[in-house]
């Protein structure tokens, strides 16, 4: 009886302190495992300076990033009908800042191109219905060692950004202290530092809310180490909104396709709030059109974030039809935030499978020759890209939709084959039914009526045509 009681004691112990470390373990795993702050649920949308305009008018000709240049991006995003499609950041890169903080350790714009300030920047930019993205890095200096990085400033410069009102902060990984770069400390160093800016960016907020700040509010959070220190496959995704999966894009056909082959092995990294970044777009900078068609195309089916990186102020009629393409921007918006598939390839041909919310797939066919190539997938093969394992019967019937023309394929059976140009792509949209869920831009061609439904100065019109009464159900894509 003694030797029960003794052992019920001991299992009574070691109970308690189970329930101790579950405890311990529920209180920090929020701030210290994950980040949860409720934004980018479906990838960032946007624009950054980079790409186009570099640092202090690096490309002649392109002009510089400064404050009315800033003023005229977000203009144009509203007036050209991107913020319209979803694209709501402005984001600034390198060379913004003063190169020296200032007497107190702060940091601050360059006076001489941000005259007014960030706050009123940011002011500009929030009255414009969109919000302000900036730059930053882990470490001691930006990369064009331009301004001061975060490293041992992580608070400071967090408060900073909260005061003045930044909604975006990416942080690069340049000039790391030299024990930082040993290898076997790599991955622990970096994704140290990143937590602790991520804490810093999550403190700031609560700081100043307590401090009356009522426009407080949480950043998203972007890593741009490149895919250093196993970010890809290791922490990104518990740290981040969205992470770098690798080194800068070019501006050539090639060179793109580096930062697609290493984002195809990572899409179970993908979630809302969480993505896999491979770089800012390149679209409108010197590609042929159908070269841009599938740059963006395979961006939206990777749930990429959509950061423009042309000067949008010059777009020509090609590039502004492609970027506000609603239909192909849903593909990438879509809600259940599962990133694309490539499940069926050979030298020249690839096709990406991205399961849809509503429960259809989004198919896209690239040709990488540089002649046209007919390509074909089954609904079998398409299927291996759900998620859930369930995949597509053999013989199911599906709804095409052609996401360029917006025209309705008709009901499919088994597979689909088109011919498609040299570097060129083919994109559709397999939905299980014609109930309009695609887009209520949609005019459904099921020959029975002549049903449509549109949207019409912000009212959604439903035309019944012969066929009496209609149900409608709205799904959230």
């Amino acid at each position: 009886m003694e030797t029960f009681q003794k052992l019920n004691d001991f299992s009574e112990k070691r109970l308690r302190q189970c329930f101790r470390i579950l405890a311990v373990l529920a209180v920090f795993a929020p701030s210290v495992f994950a980040l949860d702050n409720g934004l980018a649920r479906t990838p960032p949308m946007g624009w950054n300076s980079w790409n186009w305009f570099g640092c202090r008018n690096q490309y002649p000709g392109h002009g510089q990033l400064n404050e009315q240049m800033v003023h005229q991006m977000a203009d144009t995003m509203v007036g050209q009908g991107l913020k319209a499609v979803g694209f709501e950041f402005i984001n600034l890169d390198d060379c913004w800042g003063n190169p020296n903080r200032t007497a107190t350790g702060g940091i601050a714009p360059d006076a001489s191109l941000f005259p007014a300030g960030m706050k009123a920047l940011c002011n500009y930019v929030h009255n414009k219905g969109l919000k302000l993205g900036i730059y930053t890095d882990a470490w001691n200096a930006t990369c064009a060692n331009n301004i001061r990085g975060m490293y041992g400033r992580e608070d400071q410069d967090a408060d900073t950004f909260v005061a003045w009102g930044i909604d975006y902060v990416k942080v690069d990984n340049c000039y790391r202290p030299a024990e930082v770069d040993n290898g076997a400390t790599q991955e622990n160093a970096s994704r140290t530092q990143y937590v602790k800016i991520r804490e810093a960016l999550k403190n700031a907020v609560t700081r100043g809310l307590a401090k009356g700040n009522t426009t407080a509010h949480p950043i998203v959070y972007s890593i741009c180490n490149w895919g250093w220190g196993n970010v890809n496959t290791h922490w990104g995704d518990t740290v981040g909104n969205l992470w770098r999966i690798g080194g800068d894009i070019s501006i050539a056909w090639d060179e793109f396709w580096v930062q697609i082959n290493t984002a195809t092995s990572l899409y179970n990294r993908a979630r809302p709030g969480a993505w896999n970044d491979p770089d800012m777009l390149e679209v409108g900078n010197g590609l042929t059109a159908n070269e841009d068609r599938v740059h963006f195309t395979v961006w939206c089916m990777l749930a990429a974030p959509l950061i423009a990186g042309n000067d949008l102020r010059s777009m020509n009629a090609a590039t502004k039809t492609l970027m506000t393409n609603r239909e192909i921007i849903l593909v990438n918006q879509d809600s259940l935030g599962s990133q694309g598939r490539v499940v069926s390839s050979n030298a020249n041909q690839i096709v990406f499978s991205k399961k849809m919310k509503d429960g259809g797939y989004a198919v896209l066919y690239v040709n990488k020759a540089t002649s046209a190539a007919t390509i074909s997938c089954t609904w079998q093969t398409i299927g291996t890209a759900d998620p859930a394992g369930t995949g597509l019967a053999a013989t199911k019937t599906m709804y095409g939709r052609n996401l360029f023309t917006h025209a309705d394929m008709g009901p499919l059976t088994g597979s689909y084959s088109t011919s498609v140009p040299g570097h060129d792509c083919f994109l559709f949209r397999l939905s299980n039914s014609t109930t309009g869920t695609i887009d209520v831009h949609k005019q459904l061609s099921n020959g029975i009526g002549g049903f449509t439904i549109r949207q019409e100065n912000g009212n959604i019109i439903l035309n019944p045509g012969t066929i009496g009464a209609v149900a409608m159900s709205i799904v959230n894509l």
